[in-house]
């Protein structure tokens, strides 16, 4: 937790490596350390928790999707990947400003807004700060998985 992350780096690329994770196709390493390092106790576990970063998760954790994916999350979703689509600066601040304003936008608390958007991003309800997530995912990546989930919730919709 307190190792340089530059450190640090050399061995979660090893273990990265062992999950079939290629490190250079996503955020930078050194990134990733630093927002997953008060959430992991191994490197084990951080290379198993930061694997989203790197490549698509073959499937939302179920009780997760079962949780937070559901059909009062699509109008929420909808509105951040609009709002998201339209950003020009991806900073963390941006994107913190951009989640409030749905929270508000919707009556909702932020934890309403932040853990749907979690689920969708990341495939479980565990990830860093939603705002240094989505900087760290990438603006493709994030629309791309937002877009995802909103297909999700809408395939499980009574018809």
């Amino acid at each position: 937790k307190t190792s340089d992350p530059q450190h640090v780096a050399h061995h979660l690329s090893y273990h990265l490596g062992k999950l079939d994770i290629d490190p250079s196709s996503g955020p930078l390493l050194t990134d990733v350390i630093v927002a997953q390092r008060e959430r992991a106790k191994t490197l084990v576990e951080m290379a198993a928790a930061s694997a989203f970063f790197y490549r698509d998760f073959p499937a939302y954790e179920a009780k997760d999707a079962d949780s937070h994916l559901k059909p009062e999350a699509l109008a929420v979703l909808s509105d951040v990947r609009d709002r998201l689509s339209t950003l020009t600066d991806w900073s963390a601040e941006a994107i913190h400003a951009v989640v409030h304003a749905v929270a508000d936008g919707h009556g909702l608390k932020l934890g309403k807004i932040a853990q749907p958007l979690r689920v969708a991003v990341a495939g479980r309800a565990v990830s860093p700060p939603i705002d240094q997530t989505l900087v760290l995912l990438g603006r493709e990546k994030t629309l791309a998985r937002l877009e995802r989930a909103i297909e999700y919730i809408r395939s499980r919709m009574p018809a």
